[in-house]
């Protein structure tokens, strides 16, 4: 099955780099491109779009990521990838929010664009590699900072676990630490992830992390 790809980008030399990129994959098909927004508003309302994968460059999306949100209201069916020069993990976070399917570095080979043309195609979500791991921490920081209680109250020892906890201690060296047992540590921890609204000990550290970033929770426990 052929995927359908379309280029915008307002520099036509690079425009036609990237589809020169594509010319010997017989699994992609250029089938749209442009150099202004104009240009890319049009081919969105057109036929043309459907079920297309939409490769924009940094400097037509903006820094505000609205062409994107605009773009994703009129794209249908359409995947859109966002190709910037920033490595802001903050940046890749906002433009995945805001519907993007896709965020590739410009600095990435013609190898790399293919393969993140042919992922979101499967409808998967594409980050380059670089930035991925700390683009998808974020987002789990952001879920799990979305969903925690107001307000956390902790027992003065699972203050203690909580505070060894971040900084990286295992169950054992907590035990070991606080004179307790390795299953009572498990105990305490069965506790902290209730209260935290957290699904494992991960998620219990992210969970504290986002408190400490956030006005609303008492971090007298985190000091």
């Amino acid at each position: 099955m052929t995927t359908r790809v379309a280029f915008f980008d307002d520099q036509p030399i690079r425009l036609r780099g990237l589809e020169a990129e594509l010319g010997d994959c017989s699994d992609l098909a250029v089938v749209g491109s442009g150099n202004s927004l104009a240009d890319l508003q049009s081919f969105l309302s057109s036929v043309a779009s459907h079920d297309c994968v939409v490769i924009i460059c940094g400097r037509l999306a903006g820094e505000d990521n609205s062409v994107i949100r605009q773009s994703i209201q009129t794209a249908g069916q359409s995947k859109l990838v966002l190709m910037t020069g920033s490595t802001q993990v903050a940046s890749a976070v906002k433009v995945l929010e805001a519907g993007a399917a896709g965020y590739i570095l410009s600095t990435s080979t013609g190898a790399q664009l293919i393969d993140a043309i042919r992922c979101v195609a499967r409808g998967e979500i594409f980050i380059t590699h670089s930035l991925a791991m700390s683009v998808i921490n974020a987002m789990r920081l952001a879920s799990i900072a979305s969903r925690k209680p107001a307000n956390i109250r902790l027992s003065l020892r699972e203050e203690q676990i909580l505070k060894l906890l971040l900084h990286g201690k295992t169950n054992s060296e907590i035990g070991m630490r606080l004179a307790i047992s390795e299953q009572t540590v498990k105990h305490y921890m069965t506790i902290l992830m209730q209260k935290m609204n957290a699904r494992s000990r991960t998620e219990v550290v992210l969970a504290a992390q986002a408190s400490m970033t956030s006005p609303a929770v008492s971090r007298d426990w985190i000091s």
